[in-house]
């Protein structure tokens, strides 16, 4: 996954690195809110995926909340965070035969961890 942010003009921004790596503690900084993650399918799996999940946790992965759902011709998953703070990020490919993977929410693993910063209101 990679995420990109976004302004509320929804002009165009940067592109962030995206973080594969699982059980570190390296994460990705935004000063804003609102900013999508990048979904990139090959064709050869878009054939075989009926839905992609997004899911978060703001608890560093003790608890998971669905945050959006799209098809896999789709470019990006828009996010608006709720907080500042700590995001964790993991993807849950739902096959056209209906299968899920992981078929068990709490084995998701982070694949993008991103610490949202904005300033006090």
């Amino acid at each position: 996954i990679q995420v990109q942010t976004t302004t509320q003009t929804q002009t165009p921004a940067a592109l962030l690195p995206a973080l594969k790596v699982q059980g570190h503690d390296e994460y990705v900084g935004i000063a804003t809110r609102n900013f999508l993650i990048p979904i990139n399918v090959g064709p050869a799996q878009r054939q075989q995926i009926a839905t992609i999940r997004l899911w978060v946790s703001t608890d560093k992965g003790k608890t998971w909340t669905p945050a959006g759902q799209v098809n896999p011709d789709v470019a990006a998953i828009p996010y608006s965070a709720v907080s500042a703070g700590f995001h964790w990020f993991a993807l849950q490919i739902v096959s056209k035969d209906g299968v899920a993977d992981p078929a068990d929410i709490g084995k998701l693993s982070p694949q993008l961890k991103v610490i949202v910063h904005t300033p006090a209101p």
